[in-house]
C-alpha cells in the first residue's frame, strides 16, 4: 500500500537509533538526535522551504568539516566589529542591524553548511520576514545584509563562489519606477533665423 501523501512532514522518533526523522520527497530524512536543538532546527528549516517550494526541499548534507552558516556569521561579525566604526571609534548603526538580521538566519539555517545556502534558502528566509510583518524596505535591507555576508565569505575563500553567483539579482539592483530614457530623434530639429522649424534633410513641414 502506498504511503499517504502528507504535505506537512511529521517530526518522528526512530527508536532503534534514537534519532529524529521526517518523511520528505518520498524518503526518510534524518534530522539528528531526537529532541535536540539541532534536529529541531533542521526540521524547522525543511518546513520553511516546503512552505515556499513544496516540490524542492533541500536536504542538508556534506562533511563535518564544512563551514556552517553559524560559523560564517561569527567570522563576519568579528570582521564587522572592527570595520563598521566611526572616526571616533564608536560602532555605527550597522552592527545592531546585522545582529537582528542574524537572529532569523541562525534560527533557520545556522546549523547547515554555508555552501548549501542557495536561492531556495534565501526565498524561505525572505518569506519568514514577510510572515513577521516587516515592511518591504526593511526586508530588502536585511536580505541585502545577508548577501553582504556571503559575498564577504566568498572574497575570503570561506565558501565557494558558486554559492553567491547562483542567487537571483537583488531587488535593490533594479530601480523601480524609473522611466525609460526617450531615444534621440533620427533627424533633430533645426531652428533657423526665421523662427520656422525645419528638418536637417527635408523641406519645411506643411
Amino acid at each position: 500500500m502506498a504511503r499517504p501523501k502528507n504535505t506537512v512532514p511529521t517530526y518522528r522518533l526512530h527508536k532503534p537509533s534514537g534519532t529524529a526523522r521526517c518523511w520528505v520527497a518520498g524518503r526518510w530524512v534524518t534530522l539528528g538526535k531526537y529532541d535536540s536543538p539541532e534536529s529541531r532546527a533542521e526540521y524547522a528549516r525543511i518546513l520553511a522551504e516546503l512552505n515556499v517550494s513544496p516540490n524542492a526541499p533541500q536536504v542538508a548534507g556534506g562533511s563535518a568539516a564544512d563551514i556552517t552558516v553559524n560559523e560564517l556569521l561569527l567570522r563576519f561579525w568579528r570582521f564587522a566589529e572592527g570595520h563598521y566604526r566611526r572616526p571616533d571609534g564608536s560602532p555605527t548603526n550597522e552592527l545592531p542591524q546585522f545582529r537582528q538580521t542574524f537572529r532569523l538566519v541562525r534560527e533557520l539555517y545556522g546549523h547547515t553548511p554555508a555552501k548549501e545556502f542557495g536561492p531556495l534558502a534565501l526565498k524561505a528566509l525572505r518569506q519568514k520576514m514577510i510572515d513577521a510583518r516587516w515592511n518591504r524596505k526593511l526586508i530588502n535591507q536585511r536580505v541585502g545584509r545577508v548577501r553582504r555576508v556571503f559575498k564577504w565569505g566568498v572574497e575570503n575563500e570561506l565558501i565557494p563562489v558558486i554559492v553567491y553567483r547562483r542567487w537571483p539579482p537583488s531587488a535593490g539592483s533594479r530601480r523601480a519606477g524609473r522611466r525609460p530614457r526617450r531615444p534621440s530623434p533620427s533627424h533633430p530639429w533645426k531652428r533657423p533665423t526665421s523662427g520656422r522649424r525645419y528638418h536637417f534633410s527635408g523641406r519645411p513641414p506643411g
